[in-house]
This record gives C-alpha cells, structure tokens and sequence, in this order.
C-alpha cells in the first residue's frame, strides 16, 4: 500500500482518485497503469488519468462496456484487482482497520496509517 486517505463519510469515487495519485507521486512512484473498479470508470476520472499522463487503466466504463474489455489481455489484467480486494480484506482482518480504537477521525487516521505500516513491513519482511 501506497498511498491511502480517510475519510469522513463515504465520497463518491470521482473524488477520490486525483489525491491518492499526487499522493503517490509526492514519494517518488511513477505510475504507469491505474487499476480500478466500475465507480472510476466515468468521464472524469478520464479526465485525472489524462492530466496525470497515465494513458494505460482497466477501468471498466459506467453503463456500455468499452470494447477493449472484451479482449483477452485487459480481463486477464482486471482480474489482478481481485488480489487487491484480497489485500484490503486482510487489512481488516488481521491489523483491525474495519473499526478504529482511537477516537476522532485524527485517532481513526493514526489508526489507518499503522495497520498500513503494519501490513507493508509484513509484506517487505516475507518478500526478504
């Protein structure tokens, strides 16, 4: 995990993807492909990826499928978000992210931030 924001509510997704990309950019990544599920894939978040400069997303559009989604080399790559769905469930499993001890949305946020870090060393200590 990258980059991540909390949030009081829930925001629709068309808001969400310009932070967490300058996010992810403030630390140095350059970001070649966004993927993501059906709720980014609208005119607007087209519009972030263009300013971003970030041409390649399997995104699936909002209402009429793009035909590019029926190739065989975009739903292999749409399939890889299933691994990431896995990893936020495990988040909330195993480093309590579902629901904070902390009060306030900062105690929520300190709370997010080290069940991230938690999970991120865990992933670096079984990569080594």
């Amino acid at each position: 995990m990258i980059a991540h924001d909390v949030h009081i509510g829930a925001p629709p997704d068309t808001d969400t993807p310009e932070p967490v990309l300058r996010k992810a950019k403030a630390m140095g990544m350059h970001i070649r492909t966004v993927i993501a599920d059906r709720g980014f894939g609208n005119e607007m978040a087209d519009q972030v990826l263009a300013a971003a400069n970030i041409l390649d997303n399997v995104i699936p559009r909002v209402g009429r499928a793009d035909p590019r989604e029926s190739t065989r080399r975009w739903r292999r790559r749409y399939r890889f978000r299933a691994g990431v769905e896995g990893r936020i469930s495990a988040l909330k499993r195993r480093y309590g992210i579902r629901r904070s001890r902390l009060k306030g949305h900062t105690g929520v946020r300190i709370w997010v931030g080290f069940g991230i870090l938690a999970n991120n060393l865990d992933r670096m200590v079984a990569l080594a």
